[in-house]
């Protein structure tokens, strides 16, 4: 999966009022798929700061 998608996934399922379902109609993309994309950004943001850094930022513009 793409990680501007990856990053949306996260994004959307760390905030309480949007849902992965949701997204995943908007983008025509399986649920399931979006949730291991973001649990798989997770894992990867642990390992690099540059990352973590790079989706906090977007992160802040929704709140």
């Amino acid at each position: 999966m793409s990680e501007p998608r990856s990053v949306a996934a996260y994004i959307v399922r760390e905030t309480d009022h949007l849902s992965l379902t949701e997204l995943g109609r908007k983008l025509k993309r399986d649920l399931s798929g979006l949730s291991r994309a973001a649990s798989r950004l997770d894992a990867r943001m642990r390992n690099d700061k540059m990352l973590f850094d790079r989706v906090r930022k977007i992160q802040e513009t929704f709140r």
